[in-house]
Protein backbone atom coordinates (compact mmCIF):
# COMPACT_ATOMS: atom_id res chain seq x y z
CA UNK A 1 0.00 0.00 0.00
CA UNK A 2 1.44 3.32 -1.05
CA UNK A 3 2.11 5.85 1.70
CA UNK A 4 -0.14 8.94 1.68
CA UNK A 5 3.00 11.01 2.01
CA UNK A 6 4.81 9.34 -0.88
CA UNK A 7 4.26 12.17 -3.31
CA UNK A 8 5.96 14.55 -0.86
CA UNK A 9 9.08 12.42 -0.68
CA UNK A 10 10.00 12.86 -4.37
CA UNK A 11 12.47 15.62 -5.17
CA UNK A 12 11.23 18.41 -7.39
CA UNK A 13 12.67 18.71 -10.88
CA UNK A 14 11.28 22.17 -11.40
CA UNK A 15 9.00 24.50 -9.44
CA UNK A 16 8.55 28.17 -8.62
CA UNK A 17 12.16 28.49 -7.46
CA UNK A 18 13.73 26.84 -10.53
CA UNK A 19 15.43 30.04 -11.64
CA UNK A 20 17.42 30.11 -8.39
CA UNK A 21 18.68 26.53 -8.66
CA UNK A 22 19.97 23.92 -11.10
CA UNK A 23 20.34 20.16 -11.03
CA UNK A 24 22.49 19.30 -8.04
CA UNK A 25 26.09 18.59 -9.01
CA UNK A 26 27.46 15.25 -7.93
CA UNK A 27 30.03 16.43 -5.43
CA UNK A 28 31.14 14.92 -2.12
CA UNK A 29 30.05 16.61 1.08
CA UNK A 30 31.27 16.15 4.64
CA UNK A 31 28.91 17.01 7.53
CA UNK A 32 30.09 20.00 9.51
CA UNK A 33 32.27 21.36 6.72
CA UNK A 34 31.65 23.97 4.05
CA UNK A 35 29.57 22.55 1.24
CA UNK A 36 31.40 22.01 -2.10
CA UNK A 37 30.36 24.17 -5.04
CA UNK A 38 30.08 23.60 -8.75
CA UNK A 39 32.11 25.73 -11.12
CA UNK A 40 29.25 28.21 -11.44
CA UNK A 41 28.97 28.64 -7.64
CA UNK A 42 25.91 26.47 -6.97
CA UNK A 43 25.92 24.33 -3.82
CA UNK A 44 25.06 20.64 -3.87
CA UNK A 45 21.35 21.40 -3.41
CA UNK A 46 21.40 23.43 -6.62
CA UNK A 47 21.11 26.85 -4.91
CA UNK A 48 23.62 29.66 -5.03
CA UNK A 49 24.58 31.27 -1.72
CA UNK A 50 22.80 34.57 -1.11
CA UNK A 51 19.71 36.26 0.25
CA UNK A 52 17.29 34.18 -1.85
CA UNK A 53 18.76 30.93 -0.53
CA UNK A 54 18.69 32.20 3.08
CA UNK A 55 15.06 33.32 2.83
CA UNK A 56 13.93 30.06 1.24
CA UNK A 57 15.91 28.12 3.82
CA UNK A 58 13.95 29.97 6.46
CA UNK A 59 10.72 28.98 4.70
CA UNK A 60 11.83 25.33 4.93
CA UNK A 61 12.36 25.74 8.68
CA UNK A 62 8.87 27.19 9.09
CA UNK A 63 7.23 24.35 7.13
CA UNK A 64 9.16 21.68 9.01
CA UNK A 65 8.47 23.47 12.30
CA UNK A 66 4.73 23.36 11.66
CA UNK A 67 4.96 19.66 10.79
CA UNK A 68 7.06 18.93 13.86
CA UNK A 69 4.58 20.74 16.11
CA UNK A 70 1.61 18.83 14.68
CA UNK A 71 3.46 15.60 15.25
CA UNK A 72 4.52 16.52 18.78
CA UNK A 73 0.94 17.44 19.72
CA UNK A 74 -0.43 14.02 18.79
CA UNK A 75 -0.28 13.73 15.01
CA UNK A 76 2.56 11.21 14.98
CA UNK A 77 0.93 9.10 17.70
CA UNK A 78 -2.35 9.09 15.73
CA UNK A 79 -0.61 7.85 12.57
CA UNK A 80 1.41 5.24 14.43
CA UNK A 81 -1.51 3.64 16.22
CA UNK A 82 -4.50 4.31 13.97
CA UNK A 83 -3.26 4.59 10.35
CA UNK A 84 -2.28 1.30 8.61
CA UNK A 85 1.23 0.86 7.27
CA UNK A 86 4.47 2.63 8.02
CA UNK A 87 3.88 6.34 8.03
CA UNK A 88 6.51 9.07 8.07
CA UNK A 89 6.45 11.55 10.88
CA UNK A 90 4.68 14.84 10.24
CA UNK A 91 8.05 16.57 10.40
CA UNK A 92 9.44 14.24 7.68
CA UNK A 93 6.29 14.76 5.61
CA UNK A 94 6.80 18.53 5.94
CA UNK A 95 10.43 18.09 4.88
CA UNK A 96 9.19 16.17 1.82
CA UNK A 97 6.82 19.02 1.01
CA UNK A 98 9.74 21.47 1.24
CA UNK A 99 11.73 19.20 -1.09
CA UNK A 100 8.82 19.12 -3.50
CA UNK A 101 8.70 22.92 -3.44
CA UNK A 102 12.40 22.96 -4.31
CA UNK A 103 13.49 24.73 -1.13
CA UNK A 104 17.17 24.58 -0.23
CA UNK A 105 18.50 22.09 2.32
CA UNK A 106 21.02 22.94 5.05
CA UNK A 107 24.49 21.98 3.79
CA UNK A 108 26.76 22.81 6.73
CA UNK A 109 26.74 22.32 10.48
CA UNK A 110 25.97 26.03 10.94
CA UNK A 111 23.01 25.88 8.56
CA UNK A 112 21.67 22.73 10.21
CA UNK A 113 21.82 24.30 13.68
CA UNK A 114 20.17 27.49 12.43
CA UNK A 115 17.53 25.35 10.76
CA UNK A 116 16.86 23.63 14.07
CA UNK A 117 16.46 27.00 15.75
CA UNK A 118 14.10 28.20 13.02
CA UNK A 119 11.92 25.11 13.38
CA UNK A 120 11.85 25.46 17.15
CA UNK A 121 10.93 29.15 16.98
CA UNK A 122 8.09 28.32 14.57
CA UNK A 123 6.69 25.81 17.07
CA UNK A 124 7.04 28.25 19.95
CA UNK A 125 5.39 31.08 18.00
CA UNK A 126 2.44 28.86 17.15
CA UNK A 127 1.98 27.67 20.73
CA UNK A 128 2.22 31.23 22.06
CA UNK A 129 -0.39 32.34 19.53
CA UNK A 130 -2.68 29.48 20.49
CA UNK A 131 -2.02 30.23 24.15
CA UNK A 132 -3.01 33.87 23.66
CA UNK A 133 -6.24 32.80 21.99
CA UNK A 134 -7.07 30.37 24.81
CA UNK A 135 -6.17 32.89 27.52
CA UNK A 136 -8.51 35.49 26.04
CA UNK A 137 -11.50 33.14 26.32
CA UNK A 138 -14.30 33.83 28.78
CA UNK A 139 -14.17 32.87 32.45
CA UNK A 140 -16.32 30.26 34.11
CA UNK A 141 -19.88 31.57 34.29
CA UNK A 142 -20.52 30.68 37.93
CA UNK A 143 -17.25 31.24 39.77
CA UNK A 144 -15.66 33.79 37.46
CA UNK A 145 -12.40 31.84 37.80
CA UNK A 146 -10.17 31.06 34.80
CA UNK A 147 -11.24 27.96 32.89
CA UNK A 148 -8.90 25.02 32.33
CA UNK A 149 -8.31 26.19 28.76
CA UNK A 150 -7.42 29.66 30.02
CA UNK A 151 -4.91 28.28 32.49
CA UNK A 152 -3.23 26.31 29.71
CA UNK A 153 -3.30 29.40 27.51
CA UNK A 154 -1.73 31.53 30.23
CA UNK A 155 1.09 28.99 30.57
CA UNK A 156 1.85 28.94 26.85
CA UNK A 157 1.54 32.73 26.41
CA UNK A 158 3.47 33.82 29.53
CA UNK A 159 6.69 35.83 29.07
CA UNK A 160 7.00 35.43 25.28
CA UNK A 161 10.45 37.01 25.16
CA UNK A 162 11.88 34.56 27.69
CA UNK A 163 10.22 31.63 25.91
CA UNK A 164 11.73 32.69 22.59
CA UNK A 165 15.22 32.97 24.09
CA UNK A 166 14.84 29.57 25.78
CA UNK A 167 13.79 28.10 22.45
CA UNK A 168 16.84 29.47 20.66
CA UNK A 169 19.31 28.35 23.34
CA UNK A 170 17.65 24.94 23.77
CA UNK A 171 17.40 24.06 20.08
CA UNK A 172 20.79 25.59 19.36
CA UNK A 173 22.50 23.62 22.14
CA UNK A 174 20.94 20.34 21.01
CA UNK A 175 21.94 21.02 17.40
CA UNK A 176 25.51 21.91 18.31
CA UNK A 177 25.78 18.72 20.37
CA UNK A 178 24.53 16.67 17.40
CA UNK A 179 27.00 18.31 15.00
CA UNK A 180 29.78 17.58 17.48
CA UNK A 181 29.00 13.87 17.30
CA UNK A 182 27.10 13.56 20.61
CA UNK A 183 24.62 10.74 21.07
CA UNK A 184 20.88 11.15 21.38
CA UNK A 185 20.96 11.27 25.20
CA UNK A 186 23.66 13.94 25.20
CA UNK A 187 21.69 15.97 22.64
CA UNK A 188 18.59 15.86 24.85
CA UNK A 189 20.65 16.88 27.90
CA UNK A 190 22.27 19.75 25.99
CA UNK A 191 18.86 20.92 24.80
CA UNK A 192 17.41 20.88 28.31
CA UNK A 193 20.38 22.72 29.78
CA UNK A 194 20.28 25.29 26.99
CA UNK A 195 16.54 25.81 27.42
CA UNK A 196 16.74 26.21 31.20
CA UNK A 197 19.76 28.55 31.20
CA UNK A 198 17.92 31.80 30.24
CA UNK A 199 15.09 31.20 32.74
CA UNK A 200 17.60 30.30 35.44
CA UNK A 201 19.44 33.55 34.78
CA UNK A 202 16.26 35.64 34.51
CA UNK A 203 14.38 34.11 37.46
CA UNK A 204 16.79 32.04 39.53
CA UNK A 205 19.66 34.51 39.93
CA UNK A 206 17.46 37.42 41.10
CA UNK A 207 15.60 35.10 43.50
CA UNK A 208 18.85 33.73 44.92
CA UNK A 209 20.31 37.24 45.24
CA UNK A 210 17.05 38.54 46.71
CA UNK A 211 17.00 35.74 49.27
CA UNK A 212 20.56 36.47 50.38
CA UNK A 213 19.90 40.21 50.60
CA UNK A 214 16.59 39.71 52.41
CA UNK A 215 18.25 37.59 55.08
CA UNK A 216 20.84 40.33 55.67
CA UNK A 217 18.24 42.79 57.03
CA UNK A 218 16.55 42.27 60.43
CA UNK A 219 12.78 41.78 60.25
CA UNK A 220 12.04 44.87 62.38
CA UNK A 221 14.07 47.06 60.00
CA UNK A 222 12.29 45.51 57.00
CA UNK A 223 8.95 46.46 58.52
CA UNK A 224 10.20 50.00 59.15
CA UNK A 225 11.48 50.24 55.56
CA UNK A 226 8.07 49.19 54.24
CA UNK A 227 6.43 51.90 56.37
CA UNK A 228 8.92 54.42 54.99
CA UNK A 229 8.04 53.35 51.46
CA UNK A 230 4.33 53.76 52.18
CA UNK A 231 5.09 57.27 53.43
CA UNK A 232 6.97 58.07 50.21
CA UNK A 233 10.47 57.85 51.73
CA UNK A 234 12.97 55.76 49.74
CA UNK A 235 15.62 54.13 51.94
CA UNK A 236 18.90 53.01 50.39
CA UNK A 237 20.80 49.70 50.65
CA UNK A 238 23.52 51.35 52.74
CA UNK A 239 20.92 52.71 55.18
CA UNK A 240 19.29 49.29 55.51
CA UNK A 241 22.59 47.50 55.97
CA UNK A 242 24.47 46.99 59.22
CA UNK A 243 27.74 47.57 57.39
CA UNK A 244 29.63 50.53 58.81
CA UNK A 245 31.80 50.63 55.71
CA UNK A 246 28.78 51.00 53.41
CA UNK A 247 27.39 53.82 55.55
CA UNK A 248 30.76 55.56 55.63
CA UNK A 249 31.29 55.12 51.88
CA UNK A 250 27.81 56.45 51.12
CA UNK A 251 28.55 59.52 53.23
CA UNK A 252 31.90 59.97 51.46
CA UNK A 253 30.26 59.89 48.03
CA UNK A 254 28.06 62.81 49.04
CA UNK A 255 31.23 64.92 49.06
CA UNK A 256 32.33 63.69 45.63
CA UNK A 257 31.27 65.94 42.74
CA UNK A 258 29.43 64.53 39.72
CA UNK A 259 28.14 61.43 41.53
CA UNK A 260 24.72 62.92 42.23
CA UNK A 261 24.86 61.40 45.74
CA UNK A 262 24.26 64.68 47.57
CA UNK A 263 21.28 65.48 45.37
CA UNK A 264 19.75 62.06 46.01
CA UNK A 265 20.21 62.52 49.75
CA UNK A 266 18.59 65.95 49.66
CA UNK A 267 15.61 64.48 47.82
CA UNK A 268 15.37 61.84 50.54
CA UNK A 269 15.45 64.52 53.27
CA UNK A 270 12.76 66.36 51.31
CA UNK A 271 10.58 63.22 51.27
CA UNK A 272 11.05 62.92 55.04
CA UNK A 273 10.10 66.55 55.69
CA UNK A 274 7.07 66.35 53.43
CA UNK A 275 5.84 63.47 55.59
CA UNK A 276 6.54 65.48 58.76
CA UNK A 277 4.30 68.23 57.40
CA UNK A 278 1.58 65.68 56.70
CA UNK A 279 1.83 64.51 60.31
CA UNK A 280 0.63 67.94 61.45
CA UNK A 281 -2.09 67.95 58.77
CA UNK A 282 -0.40 70.13 56.13
CA UNK A 283 0.69 69.38 52.56
CA UNK A 284 4.01 71.18 52.28
CA UNK A 285 7.72 70.60 51.61
CA UNK A 286 8.59 71.23 55.25
CA UNK A 287 7.47 72.97 58.44
CA UNK A 288 8.45 76.62 58.22
CA UNK A 289 6.81 79.34 60.31
CA UNK A 290 3.98 79.83 57.82
CA UNK A 291 3.13 76.13 57.66
CA UNK A 292 3.34 75.81 61.46
CA UNK A 293 1.01 78.80 62.04
CA UNK A 294 -1.46 77.50 59.48
CA UNK A 295 -1.58 74.12 61.20
CA UNK A 296 -1.98 75.70 64.65
CA UNK A 297 -4.84 77.97 63.58
CA UNK A 298 -6.67 75.21 61.74
CA UNK A 299 -6.35 72.80 64.69
CA UNK A 300 -7.50 75.44 67.17
CA UNK A 301 -10.59 76.20 65.10
CA UNK A 302 -11.43 72.52 64.76
CA UNK A 303 -10.98 71.94 68.52
CA UNK A 304 -13.47 74.76 69.15
CA UNK A 305 -15.92 73.26 66.70
CA UNK A 306 -15.74 69.74 68.11
CA UNK A 307 -15.80 70.73 71.79
CA UNK A 308 -18.83 72.95 71.13
CA UNK A 309 -20.93 69.91 70.31
CA UNK A 310 -19.38 67.29 72.59
CA UNK A 311 -19.05 66.85 76.39
CA UNK A 312 -17.32 64.52 78.83
CA UNK A 313 -19.59 61.93 80.38
CA UNK A 314 -18.69 61.68 84.07
CA UNK A 315 -18.89 57.93 84.63
CA UNK A 316 -17.64 55.63 87.38
CA UNK A 317 -14.40 54.96 85.58
CA UNK A 318 -13.43 58.65 85.44
CA UNK A 319 -14.37 59.21 89.08
CA UNK A 320 -12.39 56.16 90.18
CA UNK A 321 -9.31 57.15 88.13
CA UNK A 322 -9.24 60.69 89.54
CA UNK A 323 -9.79 59.40 93.09
CA UNK A 324 -6.83 57.00 92.74
CA UNK A 325 -4.60 59.81 91.43
CA UNK A 326 -5.57 62.08 94.35
CA UNK A 327 -4.90 59.29 96.85
CA UNK A 328 -1.50 58.58 95.29
CA UNK A 329 -0.53 62.27 95.48
CA UNK A 330 -0.52 62.04 99.28
CA UNK A 331 2.92 60.43 98.97
CA UNK A 332 4.26 63.79 97.73
CA UNK A 333 3.12 65.65 100.81
CA UNK A 334 0.20 67.84 101.76
CA UNK A 335 1.08 70.65 99.39
CA UNK A 336 1.09 68.41 96.31
CA UNK A 337 -2.05 66.61 97.46
CA UNK A 338 -3.86 69.93 97.91
CA UNK A 339 -2.88 71.12 94.43
CA UNK A 340 -4.03 67.89 92.80
CA UNK A 341 -7.33 67.80 94.68
CA UNK A 342 -7.90 71.49 93.86
CA UNK A 343 -7.46 70.74 90.14
CA UNK A 344 -9.92 67.84 90.32
CA UNK A 345 -12.45 69.96 92.24
CA UNK A 346 -12.13 72.70 89.59
CA UNK A 347 -13.04 70.17 86.91
CA UNK A 348 -16.03 68.82 88.83
CA UNK A 349 -17.28 72.36 89.42
CA UNK A 350 -17.95 72.63 85.67
CA UNK A 351 -20.20 69.54 85.65
CA UNK A 352 -23.87 69.80 84.80
CA UNK A 353 -26.72 67.32 84.92
CA UNK A 354 -28.83 66.70 81.85
CA UNK A 355 -30.84 63.98 80.08
CA UNK A 356 -27.70 61.96 79.51
CA UNK A 357 -26.50 62.20 83.09
CA UNK A 358 -23.64 64.22 84.57
CA UNK A 359 -21.42 65.84 81.92
CA UNK A 360 -18.65 68.40 81.67
CA UNK A 361 -19.11 70.72 78.65
CA UNK A 362 -16.49 70.39 75.94
CA UNK A 363 -15.45 74.04 76.18
CA UNK A 364 -14.88 73.63 79.94
CA UNK A 365 -12.76 70.55 79.23
CA UNK A 366 -10.73 72.51 76.66
CA UNK A 367 -9.99 75.34 79.13
CA UNK A 368 -9.09 72.83 81.88
CA UNK A 369 -6.74 70.92 79.56
CA UNK A 370 -5.02 74.14 78.46
CA UNK A 371 -4.49 75.26 82.06
CA UNK A 372 -3.00 71.90 83.03
CA UNK A 373 -0.66 72.15 80.04
CA UNK A 374 0.76 75.42 81.34
CA UNK A 375 1.39 73.99 84.83
CA UNK A 376 2.87 70.72 83.56
CA UNK A 377 5.16 72.53 81.09
CA UNK A 378 6.72 74.51 83.93
CA UNK A 379 7.60 71.29 85.75
CA UNK A 380 7.81 71.08 89.50
CA UNK A 381 6.79 68.37 91.97
CA UNK A 382 3.11 68.41 91.00
CA UNK A 383 3.69 68.03 87.22
CA UNK A 384 3.73 64.21 87.38
CA UNK A 385 0.38 63.92 89.21
CA UNK A 386 -1.31 66.63 87.16
CA UNK A 387 -0.09 64.86 84.03
CA UNK A 388 -1.90 61.76 85.23
CA UNK A 389 -5.05 63.83 85.82
CA UNK A 390 -4.80 65.24 82.30
CA UNK A 391 -4.39 61.77 80.78
CA UNK A 392 -7.41 60.41 82.67
CA UNK A 393 -9.61 63.34 81.58
CA UNK A 394 -8.43 63.08 77.97
CA UNK A 395 -9.29 59.36 77.89
CA UNK A 396 -12.77 60.21 79.20
CA UNK A 397 -13.21 62.86 76.49
CA UNK A 398 -12.04 60.48 73.76
CA UNK A 399 -14.60 57.93 74.95
CA UNK A 400 -17.38 60.54 75.10
CA UNK A 401 -17.02 61.90 71.55
CA UNK A 402 -20.04 61.07 69.41
CA UNK A 403 -19.60 58.52 66.59
CA UNK A 404 -20.14 61.34 64.09
CA UNK A 405 -17.04 63.21 65.35
CA UNK A 406 -14.90 60.31 66.56
CA UNK A 407 -12.68 59.97 63.47
CA UNK A 408 -12.11 63.73 63.16
CA UNK A 409 -11.31 63.95 66.88
CA UNK A 410 -8.74 61.15 66.74
CA UNK A 411 -7.05 62.68 63.71
CA UNK A 412 -7.03 66.12 65.30
CA UNK A 413 -5.52 64.78 68.51
CA UNK A 414 -2.81 63.00 66.50
CA UNK A 415 -1.98 66.11 64.43
CA UNK A 416 -1.95 68.29 67.53
CA UNK A 417 0.34 65.90 69.39
CA UNK A 418 2.76 65.74 66.45
CA UNK A 419 2.81 69.53 66.13
CA UNK A 420 3.59 69.99 69.83
CA UNK A 421 6.34 67.37 69.55
CA UNK A 422 7.95 69.21 66.61
CA UNK A 423 7.54 72.75 67.99
CA UNK A 424 11.13 73.14 69.15
CA UNK A 425 12.55 71.73 65.90
CA UNK A 426 10.25 73.85 63.74
CA UNK A 427 11.39 76.98 65.58
CA UNK A 428 14.98 76.21 64.52
CA UNK A 429 14.31 75.08 60.95
CA UNK A 430 15.71 77.06 58.02
CA UNK A 431 13.72 79.15 55.56
CA UNK A 432 12.54 76.03 53.70
CA UNK A 433 11.28 74.44 56.92
CA UNK A 434 13.74 71.55 56.67
CA UNK A 435 14.13 69.58 59.91
CA UNK A 436 17.17 67.26 60.14
CA UNK A 437 15.74 63.69 60.20
CA UNK A 438 18.11 62.50 62.92
CA UNK A 439 16.84 65.15 65.37
CA UNK A 440 13.23 63.96 65.43
CA UNK A 441 13.95 61.09 67.83
CA UNK A 442 15.28 63.53 70.43
CA UNK A 443 12.10 65.62 70.15
CA UNK A 444 9.86 62.57 70.45
CA UNK A 445 11.64 61.34 73.59
CA UNK A 446 12.17 64.74 75.22
CA UNK A 447 9.66 63.97 77.99
CA UNK A 448 9.21 61.02 80.29
CA UNK A 449 5.82 60.32 78.75
CA UNK A 450 7.39 60.44 75.29
CA UNK A 451 10.09 57.98 76.29
CA UNK A 452 7.49 55.63 77.72
CA UNK A 453 5.31 55.85 74.59
CA UNK A 454 8.29 55.34 72.29
CA UNK A 455 9.58 52.37 74.25
CA UNK A 456 6.18 50.69 74.22
CA UNK A 457 5.52 51.38 70.53
CA UNK A 458 2.60 53.75 71.19
CA UNK A 459 3.98 56.89 69.59
CA UNK A 460 2.30 56.28 66.23
CA UNK A 461 3.49 57.69 62.91
CA UNK A 462 5.67 60.35 64.50
CA UNK A 463 7.49 57.60 66.39
CA UNK A 464 7.98 55.62 63.18
CA UNK A 465 9.36 58.74 61.51
CA UNK A 466 11.76 59.21 64.40
CA UNK A 467 13.13 55.69 63.84
CA UNK A 468 13.31 56.24 60.07
CA UNK A 469 15.22 59.45 60.75
CA UNK A 470 17.87 57.43 62.58
CA UNK A 471 18.41 55.33 59.45
CA UNK A 472 18.92 58.52 57.45
CA UNK A 473 21.45 59.84 59.98
CA UNK A 474 24.89 60.64 58.65
CA UNK A 475 27.77 58.76 60.37
CA UNK A 476 29.84 61.01 62.64
CA UNK A 477 32.75 62.68 60.84
CA UNK A 478 34.98 65.75 61.11
CA UNK A 479 35.11 66.18 57.33
CA UNK A 480 38.83 65.41 57.07
CA UNK A 481 38.24 61.89 55.77
CA UNK A 482 35.86 63.16 53.07
CA UNK A 483 38.36 65.73 51.81
CA UNK A 484 41.13 63.15 51.74
CA UNK A 485 38.90 60.64 49.97
CA UNK A 486 37.93 63.10 47.23
CA UNK A 487 41.44 64.46 46.80
CA UNK A 488 43.06 61.04 46.57
CA UNK A 489 40.64 59.49 44.07
CA UNK A 490 39.90 62.41 41.77
CA UNK A 491 43.19 64.23 42.18
CA UNK A 492 45.31 61.16 41.47
CA UNK A 493 43.21 60.20 38.45
CA UNK A 494 43.35 63.68 36.97
CA UNK A 495 47.11 63.84 37.62
CA UNK A 496 47.70 60.70 35.54
CA UNK A 497 45.70 61.90 32.54
CA UNK A 498 42.22 63.32 31.78
CA UNK A 499 40.94 59.98 30.50
CA UNK A 500 41.87 58.20 33.73
CA UNK A 501 40.30 60.99 35.74
CA UNK A 502 37.09 60.75 33.72
CA UNK A 503 36.93 56.96 34.07
CA UNK A 504 37.56 57.28 37.82
CA UNK A 505 34.69 59.75 38.15
CA UNK A 506 32.41 57.48 36.08
CA UNK A 507 33.29 54.49 38.26
CA UNK A 508 32.58 56.43 41.44
CA UNK A 509 29.26 57.56 39.98
CA UNK A 510 28.25 53.93 39.34
CA UNK A 511 29.30 52.83 42.83
CA UNK A 512 27.38 55.68 44.42
CA UNK A 513 24.24 54.87 42.44
CA UNK A 514 24.54 51.24 43.53
CA UNK A 515 24.57 52.27 47.19
CA UNK A 516 21.47 54.40 46.59
CA UNK A 517 19.71 51.85 44.32
CA UNK A 518 15.95 51.64 44.92
CA UNK A 519 15.74 48.26 43.17
CA UNK A 520 18.42 46.78 45.42
CA UNK A 521 16.73 48.24 48.51
CA UNK A 522 13.42 46.63 47.48
CA UNK A 523 15.14 43.25 47.22
CA UNK A 524 16.57 43.73 50.71
CA UNK A 525 13.17 44.33 52.34
CA UNK A 526 11.17 41.85 50.27
CA UNK A 527 10.14 38.63 51.99
CA UNK A 528 12.22 36.42 49.72
CA UNK A 529 13.19 32.90 50.80
CA UNK A 530 15.49 32.50 47.79
CA UNK A 531 15.54 29.42 45.55
CA UNK A 532 12.48 27.38 46.49
CA UNK A 533 10.49 24.62 44.80
CA UNK A 534 8.05 27.25 43.57
CA UNK A 535 10.88 29.17 41.89
CA UNK A 536 12.17 25.94 40.33
CA UNK A 537 8.69 25.24 38.96
CA UNK A 538 8.57 28.70 37.39
CA UNK A 539 11.98 28.17 35.78
CA UNK A 540 10.94 24.80 34.39
CA UNK A 541 7.58 26.09 33.15
CA UNK A 542 9.20 28.99 31.30
CA UNK A 543 11.94 26.75 29.88
CA UNK A 544 10.36 23.44 29.01
CA UNK A 545 7.11 24.69 27.46
CA UNK A 546 8.95 25.90 24.34
CA UNK A 547 11.34 22.95 24.47
CA UNK A 548 8.52 20.42 24.59
CA UNK A 549 7.03 21.67 21.32
CA UNK A 550 10.36 22.19 19.54
CA UNK A 551 11.38 19.16 17.48
CA UNK A 552 14.88 19.65 16.05
CA UNK A 553 15.47 18.38 12.54
CA UNK A 554 18.02 15.80 11.63
CA UNK A 555 19.67 17.94 8.99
Amino acid sequence: MASPWEKYQQPAQDGPWAKYRQAAPVLPDSPGQASPRADDGHLVDGWKPGIARDVMGGARSVIQGVGGLVGALGGDAFNYYLVPGDQPSYRDAAAGLADRMGLPKPQTAKERVLGDVGEALTGTALTMGAGGALASGGRAAVTGAPTGAQRVGNLFAAQPGLQAISTVTGAGSAGIARESGAGQGAQVAAGLIGAIAPSAARIGIPEALGGALSRSVPEQRKALARQANEMGIDLTPAQLSDSRFMKWAQSMFRSVPFTGAQGRYQRQVGQFNRQLAREIGEEARGIDSEVYARARDRQSALFDELTDRNAIKVDDQLVKSLSNIAEGSRMGGDQIRNQVESAIDALYSQATTGPGGVVIPGRAYQAFDSELNSIIKNGGPTAYYLGNVQSAVRRAMDKSITPRDAAAWRELRREYGSRKTLTALASKSNETGTIPPAQVLGAVTSTKAGKEAMASGRKGNIGDLARIGQLLKEPPSSGTAERTFVGTLLGAGAYMDPVTGTLTAAGLNMLSRGMDSKSLARLMVKENPGLTLEVAERIIARSLVPSAVSVPGEG
